[in-house]
């Protein structure tokens, strides 16, 4: 789930997608993220980006993306391990840094060095469309 957005989730899957979608209206993805070759086994939304996500993949890889970024929402990619990617985290406190680990028994912790989204001042959370009443209980 989104910090900045209830309605916002993000999911990973067996067909190398990353998927976003507004439980609003889930008959259909709000954006689709490509890039991993294999399975994505975990995603995380960044706790200090509106549009930030972080995936970990069976390539072996962790990425991160800019679900609001067009054409490429593709902000970095890491092959530090050898082996299946099953975790990854961002830190609460310290913007930026992140870790991950993977069948290989590494725990990675490390800077997100590239990130383009610092350049912005103001960070504003996402707006997503809606023409559908939020449920309430």
């Amino acid at each position: 789930f989104s910090k900045y957005d209830k309605n916002i989730i993000v999911t990973g899957s067996c067909d190398t997608t990353i998927k976003l979608w507004d439980l609003r209206r889930i008959e259909k993805p709000l954006t689709i993220l490509s890039g991993h070759k294999y399975a994505v086994r975990r995603v995380k939304f960044s706790p200090h980006h509106p549009s930030m996500v972080m995936s970990a993949s069976y390539d072996m890889s962790v990425m991160f993306w800019d679900f609001m970024a067009t054409p490429n929402p593709l902000l970095a990619r890491y092959d530090q391990h050898t082996e299946f990617v099953v975790g990854c985290s961002f830190n609460l406190f310290t913007e930026n840094l992140v870790a991950s680990c993977g069948w290989d028994e590494k725990c990675c912790v490390f800077m997100n060095q590239y990130n383009q989204m610092q350049q912005t001042t103001a960070m504003q959370p996402p707006v997503f469309p809606s023409n559908a009443p939020i449920a309430t209980n």
